[in-house]
């Protein structure tokens, strides 16, 4: 099952406060951390819902390779008899070995998932009886980040609601043409409004 996340951000980080069940349905039981929507996607991946490559698509009007917008590893390991989890940022394998000698973690860790950060025109083709989950987040739309020239309008009161609907509906039309294109027909379909970070 795969993930296509269309975001701003990674939505992957770990909380230092993580207490994981067992099972998947003792998720939400009392005593167990509640997750943001900064932190969804680690349970996702320590329950294998997901498959191990999560595709995440970020708007084309910011940089990869810069600080923020990088590759991502999920990784799991060993300390003091207690498994415990990072989130490595590295731009190749090579940094990653790098970073993991840098933090102390050893070479063996487990990789739980790697999240590919790409823009929409470089998603793989997919072929037809393949199975995905695309999640999208208003902010791939508009977005602080890079800065993106609706979100200062917006901000500034330079549009009307109906010149922003019509631009946003336009942009999400266009993507998912090119979701289609790529053979992207998921079968579930989650969508964020993402009120922290939007100005709507």
């Amino acid at each position: 099952l795969t993930l296509i996340h269309l975001d701003a951000h990674h939505d992957a980080n770990i909380s230092k406060l993580l207490g994981l069940p067992k099972n998947l349905k003792d998720l939400d039981s009392p005593g167990f951390v509640s997750y943001s929507e900064a932190g969804w996607l680690f349970p996702l991946v320590y329950y294998g819902i997901i498959a191990k490559d999560i595709l995440w698509v970020i708007p084309n009007h910011l940089k990869k390779d810069s600080r923020y917008y990088l590759d991502r590893y999920i990784v799991s390991y060993i300390k003091n008899g207690k498994e415990e989890f990072r989130l490595i940022k590295a731009g190749s394998e090579e940094i990653f070995a790098k970073e993991l000698e840098r933090r102390g973690i050893p070479q063996e860790s487990r990789v739980l998932a790697k999240i590919h950060c790409l823009y929409l025109e470089e998603l793989p083709q997919f072929e037809t009886g393949t199975t995905q989950v695309l999640s999208i987040d208003l902010d791939a739309y508009l977005t602080l980040e890079g800065v993106d020239w609706l979100w200062k309008d917006i901000f500034y009161g330079l549009k009307q609601d109906k010149e922003i609907k019509a631009i946003l509906k336009a942009r999400i039309k266009d993507s998912l043409g090119v979701l289609y294109k790529k053979g992207i027909i998921p079968f579930k379909v989650f969508l964020a409004d993402s009120p922290d970070f939007i100005p709507l």
